[in-house]
């Protein structure tokens, strides 16, 4: 984290004197006329409060000084003595008859079974289920294809390109032989660093190193201020 150039307020460090008038006046006065008296945010002044286990005081919110009633706003939507609401005797949630889906309704732009779509990391993937959960009823294209011809993926086990060079979104060119069922562990393998050969993963772990020892100094500086 970069120094504050002056742009924003100094942290507020309170007084012994600023603490004890804040656990006498905190429960009966608003919070940002604390903050002003102290030279503080309101934030700041109603975290330390928090800290220190203060409230306020029921008296004080129910009245016109909390900010919440002042005896005229709010009275046209407030329930009046008396007012019984018109869910009771009801059960469960009560929805407008004018609004609520009937069943079987169908989204005017849900897609079809079989429908195409990109999806995250730039896969494409094909609707094969009706749940309406999207991440049940949309599957990896290139699994779909390797599924037809092989039937199901075995467990801790996916579907990789043989050449990532011939990943492609265009359904024509996701062809069967072009795949392969791969464990987790070998597709871990693949993407790990040590693919490019001991040089590379040398340079990986100094590179490491050296992150190590920058943040341990940069806390050191840090724990100094």
């Amino acid at each position: 984290m970069t120094r504050s150039r002056g742009i924003n307020q100094p942290r507020w460090r309170p007084t012994e004197q600023q603490l004890e008038r804040l656990r006498e006046a905190f429960a009966t006065t608003r919070t940002q006329e604390l903050a002003d008296e102290f030279g503080a945010t309101y934030s700041a002044v109603a975290k330390r409060a928090g800290a220190m286990g203060l409230r306020k005081a029921a008296e004080f919110l129910n009245g016109p000084a909390g900010g919440r009633l002042d005896g005229v706003r709010g009275m046209g939507s407030r329930f009046q003595p008396g007012n019984v609401p018109w869910t009771k005797g009801r059960k469960g949630v009560v929805m407008s008859p004018a609004t609520v889906f009937k069943p079987g309704h169908r989204p005017h732009n849900a897609a079809a079974l079989g429908s195409l779509r990109i999806g995250p990391s730039n896969y494409l993937q094909i609707k094969v289920r009706e749940t309406g959960y999207p991440p049940h009823d949309w599957v990896m294209y290139h699994r779909y294809v390797w599924e037809q011809a092989h039937g199901p993926v075995p467990e801790g086990h996916l579907i990789a390109w043989k050449d990532q060079q011939q990943r492609s979104t265009d359904p024509a060119c996701i062809r069967v032989e072009l795949l392969e069922c791969v464990s987790r562990a070998e597709l871990g393998r693949r993407n790990s660093v040590h693919r490019h050969g001991p040089e590379i993963a040398q340079l990986s772990r100094l590179r490491g190193v050296l992150t190590r020892i920058l943040n341990r100094q940069k806390e050191v500086r840090d724990g100094g201020q």
